[in-house]
């Protein structure tokens, strides 16, 4: 009997590693479905580099995290754990185009992208780590700009370090 349970185990985590992404299991705390289809079918340049459903399941990876990793609906929730309304709203709003914006770029094949991983983490533990609600409201802010700026060409990859966000980590 005990010798059953491991395939039958082996066989249903395999299953779900390999499920393709769709509207059906799409998670219903990201944006819809069709934003990031379209968004990945405007993209010639990654396309040559990334299958469709690759793309969607980083982008599904981007919100839901992975075990021991945080995503980013785990990270906006504790953002807001201790803000009054008006505040929650704020970051709410911005969490969701930050999110967006984010998760689109980051999801792309690494040839392309222009967010990796690396900046994912900072940004994450910037909007985590500062102390009061209003720090965390104006780090948000700060990575909204430096993420529209380095996808517009406006600001490098490598100008995306700790000493940038240290006026809003508590641990610098």
């Amino acid at each position: 009997m005990k010798s059953a349970v491991w395939p039958t185990l082996i066989l249903l985590l395999l299953g779900a590693c390999a499920t393709t992404v769709t509207p059906e299991n799409w998670p219903d705390s990201a944006p819809p479905y069709e934003h990031f289809v379209d968004t990945y079918r405007s993209d010639e340049a990654n396309q040559a580099h990334q299958a469709e459903d690759d793309y969607l399941t980083w982008v599904r990876r981007f919100y839901e995290g992975r075990p021991g990793i945080l995503g980013w609906n785990d990270i906006t929730e504790s953002v807001v754990q201790d803000m009054d309304r008006a505040q929650r709203s704020a970051v709410d709003d911005l969490g969701n185009r930050l999110g967006r914006r984010i998760a689109a770029e980051w999801a792309k094949a690494n040839e392309v992208r222009r967010i990796d991983t690396a900046m994912l983490s900072l940004w994450g533990s910037i909007m985590v780590t500062a102390e009061s609600p209003e720090t965390r409201l104006e780090a948000m802010r700060a990575i909204d700009r430096d993420a529209r700026a380095l996808l517009d060409g406006e600001l490098r990859s490598r100008q995306i370090t700790e000493e940038r966000y240290a006026e809003f980590d508590s641990f610098f």
